[in-house]
Formats: C-alpha cells, structure tokens, sequence
C-alpha cells in the first residue's frame, strides 16, 4: 500500500518540488485531503507551521518540517506536539548537510583554530542568517567548546544555497563545504524523513537519526 503524504504549502516552490518527486514515486501517493494522510510535510512560514502542526495533532499523524525561521512559540510547538505524535524539524532536509554537521564533531582535537560559517542564498530569502548556518553554528560550538564568530551572510542572485565552515590554523586553512545545486535535493530529503518518521514513535528527531538508522541498517 503507498504512503499518502500530505504536502503543506504544495502551491509554494517547494510543495512543487515535492509533488514532483512523489508522483514520481511508486511507493508514495500525493494526499490531497489531511484527513486520510499519513504523514504531512510542511515548507511554509512560521505561521504556516502553526497550522502544520494543528493539522498533525488533529489527524494523529507524524509531522516533518523544514520551515525556517521560526521563533520559540514555533519550536515550543513543535516540542508539545512530539509528545503525541512523531516530529521531525530540519533547517535544510539535504542528506549531505546532514552529513556535514556529523562532521563537524570531528574538529574538536584542532579547536583551538578559528573558525567562522559563511552562507549565501538568492535574493528572496528572506531570513539572515540561514537556519542551516545555525544549526551548524551550533554543531560546531559543541564540538569546540567554544563560542565562534558571528555568521556571514550574503543574498542574491538565484543561489539554491551554499554554506562553508571555515577553519583558520597558524600554518594551514581547511574548508568545508555544501552546496546545493536546486530545491529537489530538500525535496527529496523532506520524502526520506518522511518514509522514515512514519516507523518511528512520538518524538521529537532530527535528521542525524535518519542518517543513524541507514548506517546501522547498511550491509
């Protein structure tokens, strides 16, 4: 039987983005009505994300999220509604920033370096710095142990998003970087999670307990 995923904000560019894929998709079916979903994913606003929730709350039915820019009410929300249903909330659904922000615990042995994330955007994105540059600000902060300086942020043009964690040593300079090359690689980070979130209990997760489970699951 096909999962039937409801898309929150299907008419924005990247419900669009998502319809795509799950038409595309033998597994999964696009759920025109919240009531009969089985999993409702959500890239709108802040206020949009209210509705999200009240809608997954209302059908008992798991939750993702990659809404940015959202405010303590959102994410206190989001917490109240992971203790009835599954919820899953990332600042960027890509796999490969996922993999990233793993990475960064690797930096603690050279912390003493500095360090600095740089992010850059198209012109409409409306929230500077990025959710993403914030996530891994705070990543990197763990792993250091260390506040670091204060994100850079640059829009324009039609730039999908490039981030950059940048390491600073006294006789060397390492970079890491992402960057994604269109909305599908969200898109379909969003339809991972939400395959995924659908076998999980009531909680709140996060995109490194998806990469996690496919690690343990690999052969």
């Amino acid at each position: 039987m096909k999962l039937k995923i409801y898309i929150h904000g299907e008419k924005g560019r990247m419900g669009q983005e998502l319809a795509k894929l799950i038409a595309a998709d033998k597994n999964i079916s696009l759920e025109e009505n919240s009531a009969k979903a089985q999993v409702i994913v959500d890239f709108t606003s802040p206020e949009g994300t209210l509705k999200a929730i009240e809608i997954a709350e209302k059908n008992k039915i798991p939750l993702v999220s990659g809404s940015t820019g959202l405010s303590k009410k959102e994410f206190a929300a989001l917490q109240k509604l992971s203790k009835k249903v599954a919820v899953l909330w990332a600042p960027n659904m890509s796999l490969g920033v996922a993999t990233l922000a793993q990475m960064l615990k690797n930096l603690s042995a050279i912390s003493d370096y500095d360090f600095y994330i740089e992010e850059t955007h198209h012109i409409h994105k409306k929230d500077a710095p990025s959710g993403t540059a914030l996530f891994l600000q705070e990543k990197l902060e763990q792993s250091i142990d260390k506040k670091i300086k204060q994100n850079i942020s640059l829009r324009g043009g039609g730039v999908f998003g490039q981030h950059r964690v940048v390491i600073l040593g006294p006789e060397e300079t390492l970079i890491l970087q992402h960057d994604a090359l269109n909305r599908t690689v969200f898109a379909r980070g969003a339809i991972t999670c939400a395959k995924w979130i659908c076998r999980q209990k009531a909680g709140y997760y996060q995109m490194g307990d998806v990469l996690n489970e496919s690690k343990s699951n690999a052969p």
